[in-house]
């Protein structure tokens, strides 16, 4: 063999064990995103009827929920800048399990709504280091494919929620209130364990000050545009599947917490499929195609759910609500980091997800008004209609 053949061949052999090692690292990368997600949302099916149990008024359920989104509308900038600037991302995600399980211990303590508040809001920090991981994630994939690891991020985050809602409702009704939280913190430290074996994936620090680097992400069009999509995303879908859709399910249809673990799982499989068929579609047709047909499948499933008079016409309603926040997110989260560079990404990263918390504290603190002040009905009529905004909005974009 010659000495060219050998050089082709050590090469080949170089490239196989590369794409091997590429390969081992997403898998347990993807399988802590996949754990991460399930210990946040494990106890989700229980926690607006838990806090009204509690004795929680409507409206203090929406600020407790909202409290999720305020805090990541606070730290998910300061967090993508701060990544950026020192080259890391994997203090700030193993950070994130941490707080993780520290807020599910919190909700399960919690001896009155104050501190139900404050569990869901140490959630709210847990989540926000999502941008860091995202950013990391997608860096074990090539460039051009940011769609597709956008995509994969959102479907396992997704395939958390759906098994974990279920189990969530399940041990309620089992074993007691306390139990989902508690499963939470123990899934969040498994999650951290499995991370601590995932390389890091360090860039160069970012040019110039913090605010230099802030300045140039959010000057981009485009980034602001398809957050304002995820925002009014996160604001129905914090507002209906985890704000009143189970205070409606309970209320007028009667189920039982196995049924409401029932109607989120469902609605998250709709989510994960919707996430999974997202970057098919991108390929297939403009991404702002994807979008415009996320948000209307969004507004006919929100308008909907008043009319549903049983769990078996209100479990595929939800089903196509959650297809439709699939298309949304995968979509609008890989157009967010189109044509930024790799040091600046995890500022428009969190640019992206900052704008989008927004919506997760607006969504369910106005709902919650809403529906004290006019009723359950007149909620999700009046919520529908923000989705067909925006998607006017995204036809007006240029091409």
């Amino acid at each position: 063999m010659s000495s060219l053949e050998t050089a082709n061949v050590q090469r080949q052999h170089a490239s196989q064990e590369d794409t091997g090692r590429r390969r081992y690292t997403i898998a347990l990368a993807s399988a802590s995103v996949f754990l991460f997600w399930a210990a946040l949302y494990i106890y989700m099916p229980i926690l607006s009827v838990y806090a009204a149990y509690q004795g929680a008024a409507a409206s203090l359920v929406g600020v407790i929920l909202g409290s999720y989104g305020v805090s990541q509308l606070v730290l998910r900038i300061p967090l993508g800048v701060i990544s950026d600037r020192t080259g890391r991302r994997r203090l700030f995600v193993l950070l994130g399990f941490a707080v993780a399980a520290a807020s599910c211990l919190m909700l399960a303590w919690a001896p009155s709504p104050v501190w139900l508040l404050v569990g869901r809001t140490l959630a709210g920090v847990a989540a926000s280091t999502w941008v860091c991981s995202t950013v990391l994630y997608a860096s074990y994939f090539p460039a051009e494919e940011a769609v597709r690891a956008t995509s994969l991020a959102t479907f396992l985050s997704g395939a958390g929620q759906m098994v974990a809602l279920p189990l969530g409702g399940r041990l309620a009704d089992a074993v007691g209130w306390t139990a989902p939280f508690g499963a939470g913190a123990a899934i969040a430290v498994l999650g951290g364990l499995v991370f601590l074996t995932v390389g890091d994936r360090r860039v160069a620090p970012t040019s110039g000050t913090p605010l230099e680097g802030l300045g140039r992400v959010i000057k981009r069009p485009l980034l602001l545009a398809v957050a304002g999509v995820a925002l009014v995303g996160q604001y129905i879908g914090q507002a209906t599947t985890y704000g009143f859709v189970p205070t409606y399910a309970t209320s007028v249809l009667h189920v039982s917490n196995t049924a409401l673990g029932l109607v989120g799982t469902l609605t998250t499989l709709g989510y994960t499929l919707g996430a999974l068929a997202a970057s098919w579609l991108a390929c297939r047709m403009r991404p702002r195609f994807v979008l415009v047909l996320g948000l209307a499948l969004c507004a006919i499933s929100t308008w909907a759910v008043p009319l549903c008079g049983s769990l078996l016409v209100l479990v595929p309603v939800r089903f196509f609500a959650g297809v439709g926040f699939g298309f949304l997110y995968p979509v609008a989260m890989g157009m967010s980091s189109t044509g930024v560079p790799a040091e600046d990404r995890a500022s428009a990263m969190g640019v992206f997800q900052a704008l989008y918390a927004l919506g997760m504290f607006v969504g369910p603190a106005a709902s919650g008004w809403l529906v004290q002040g006019w009723g359950l009905s007149t909620m999700f009529q009046v919520t529908s209609l923000l989705p067909l905004a925006a998607a006017l909005g995204v036809l007006a974009l240029p091409a």
